[in-house]
């Protein structure tokens, strides 16, 4: 979502340019698709600077702007391709979120006509870009950009605003972009009595784990400090990067693990981030 951009089709840099030439159809009444596929392509670097002006020639150019009817759906996948991202098509919601889910995924829908939960998405057909997912109290959201004069943007419930309202769906995502599914990390891949290399500056905390008393085991930091009570006589030491330390005692504590070495306890988890090896 960092770089996605919401372009509306109706702007007066192409709103009035015909939809494909020839016809009398407009890129404002016509040019959701080639506008909902430029929201998505400014997250690749190298086109970052493009607009619908781009998407709507490459659509006409290979026929794919269809008088009276927009853009065909086989326009979506190969615009999204001919941009760098890799495609998929999806006729049912499963395998979307499922993709969705992987994270760096954005998203083109074609909406049907029709209303759900106090929002109409078109009155016909319309595309619309998505550039964010998340999945929250078992419902599903989408981080919507509308090209169209109803400005359906933010984020939005499938459950409550979209269900039955979907004719087809795409994903898409840059190779370079590596998924945002994060690995566990678990106790046992630390062991007592092996040797470990810090990857960064820590700091040790004399009774950190111990001593330390959490507040909320979420709000605590990597050195112990955030939310956490310090009681007297406990001192910090910082260990520099490339630091050999050896585990005396393994403590986990909610989502954090701590390692005991001789000069104290150090955080060697934190927010799925791998602070020794």
């Amino acid at each position: 979502m960092k770089m996605s951009k919401t372009f509306r089709q109706y702007d007066s840099r192409w709103g009035k340019k015909k939809y494909p030439p020839g016809s009398s159809c407009t890129m404002s009444g016509s040019g959701c698709g080639p506008t909902a596929c430029a929201d998505i392509i400014v997250n690749n670097k190298k086109h970052k600077h493009r607009t619908p002006k781009s998407t709507r020639t490459f659509m006409i150019k290979n026929d794919y702007a269809i008088a009276g009817n927009g853009t065909a759906w086989d326009g979506i996948d190969a615009c999204l391709e001919r941009y760098g991202f890799k495609v998929t098509r999806h006729d049912d919601m499963t395998s979307f979120f499922k993709e969705m889910a992987k994270g760096n995924r954005y998203a083109i829908i074609l909406f049907r006509g029709g209303t759900r939960g106090g929002v109409t998405w078109t009155s016909g057909g319309h595309y619309l870009a998505a550039s964010a997912y998340k999945k929250k109290n078992g419902k599903h959201y989408l981080y919507m950009r509308d090209p169209g004069a109803r400005k359906n943007d933010g984020w939005h419930c499938y459950e409550t605003t979209m269900r039955g309202l979907i004719k087809v769906l795409w994903t898409c995502y840059l190779p370079s972009q590596k998924t945002a599914k994060k690995k566990k990390v678990t106790a046992p891949n630390y062991k007592a009595g092996k040797t470990y290399t810090l990857q960064g500056n820590r700091n040790v905390r004399k009774g950190a784990g111990i001593k330390y008393k959490i507040k909320k085991v979420k709000d605590l930091t990597a050195d112990g400090k955030k939310n956490a009570t310090k009681k007297k006589g406990t001192a910090n030491a910082v260990l520099k990067k490339g630091t050999k330390v050896t585990v005396q005692k393994i403590k986990k504590n909610g989502s954090y693990i701590w390692l005991k070495i001789p000069s104290g306890w150090i955080c060697a988890k934190s927010k799925y981030k791998v602070w020794v090896k």
